[in-house]
Order: structure tokens, then C-alpha cells, then sequence
């Protein structure tokens, strides 16, 4: 069992939250992935508690904003997908999920600086999306998983691929385009396992 699985299991909100995004494909892969992403929250929302709201892009079953609000001081989540997704997310505190195509709906109006983007394996396309969203708003953090490889050109791709690998290279495309910085993080049960984080300067 790795450190995220066994951390999951055993928070006593593990079956309310399980309860409510059940059926869940793949639930030990997914479980990690989202405690990846909950791990880095917790250091920046923790000092000041019910000031953030999350907003959880490319959202699927909405685990990882869910958890969050179970589990952080967070003042809403909000997770967004195109899918339908038939959930008792009514059970859930502070937490709502809006059908909404990220490519074509422009209503993120919602988005001020004490919004953190998250999203856990966006496809393509997807995450470079993601990442343009948080770069055209006054989104305060960005923390990103990025999934399978989409499209893109920077000077010494084939260079980055061969000595990088070519997801880790797509990584460190999309972390160059936000001014972020990737992490490898080994506990998460799978092979696409970096973590994008990205944070713009705070107003003063």
C-alpha cells in the first residue's frame, strides 16, 4: 500500500467521500493521484483557512475537489466537466459540479485571486487548455497532473524527449508556458505522475 493509498483509508470522511463519487474506476490510481494534488493544497490553504475556493477543471468524478472539501479548510469547490456524472454530490458541503466544456464556454467569471485551478489528467489538449485558463485569470495557484501527450513545439524538443522522456517533456512544455515548475511524485500508482505547480506573485 503506498503513503497516499494508506493516508486515504485512513481518514475517517474515507467512506463518506467514497459513498458519494462511487462507481470509481481504478479507485487505488485515482485515489493517489488526488491526494497528490491534496498534499500541495494543504500548505497553501491551511494558514488561511475558508479563504480559498477550488476550481477542479477536466473534473471526471470530482475526487479530488470532493476530498478537498472533506478534508481542507476550503471555502467551496467547484468542479467543472462536460460530462454528466450521475453522484449524490448534494451530500457534500460547500461543493457544487457545473457541466461545462472548457473549450467553447467562456463563463468563468466566477474565477477571482483566492481561486486555486486544479485538474488530475486532462488529456491533450486539455491540460494546455487548463493551463491558459489559469494564465488569463487572476487565479492565485495552479496545481496540475497532466496526462497523455498533446501537440506542441519548443527548441530542443527531440533534446527534452530523448534525455527527459517524452511525457516529462510535455510536462516541462506546459510548466514553461505558466512559469511553473514539475515534480515526479513517486507515490502515485501511476507512470504519469508529475505535478505542475504554478503560483502568481501576491498583490500587495
Amino acid at each position: 500500500m503506498t503513503k497516499y493509498l494508506g493516508k486515504f483509508l485512513s481518514l475517517d470522511c474515507c467512506g463518506d467521500i467514497l459513498n458519494i463519487v462511487t462507481p470509481i474506476s481504478h479507485a487505488p490510481k485515482e485515489i493517489t493521484e488526488s491526494m497528490a494534488i491534496i498534499e500541495r493544497l494543504r500548505g497553501e490553504v491551511l494558514p488561511d483557512p475558508m479563504k480559498y475556493q477550488i476550481l477542479d477543471l477536466c473534473a471526471g468524478n470530482a475526487l479530488t475537489s470532493l476530498t478537498s472539501v472533506f478534508l481542507l479548510p476550503v471555502k467551496q469547490a467547484v468542479a467543472v466537466d462536460k460530462k454528466k456524472r450521475n453522484r449524490d454530490y448534494h451530500k457534500a458541503n460547500r461543493f457544487r459540479y457545473v457541466e461545462l466544456d472548457i473549450f467553447t464556454d467562456e463563463t468563468f467569471n466566477f474565477i477571482d485571486e483566492n481561486t486555486i485551478i486544479i485538474s488530475v489528467h486532462p488529456c491533450r489538449g486539455m491540460a494546455a487548455r487548463v493551463v491558459e485558463i489559469y494564465n488569463n485569470s487572476p487565479a492565485r495557484s495552479l496545481y496540475l497532473m497532466p496526462c497523455c501527450i498533446g501537440k506542441y513545439r519548443i527548441p530542443a524538443k527531440q533534446f527534452l524527449c530523448e534525455n527527459l522522456g517524452k511525457y516529462q517533456a510535455w510536462c516541462y512544455y506546459l510548466a514553461s508556458l505558466c512559469n511553473g515548475s514539475i515534480e515526479i511524485d513517486e507515490n502515485c500508482i501511476s507512470k504519469v505522475n508529475a505535478v505542475l505547480s504554478a503560483h502568481k506573485s501576491i498583490r500587495t
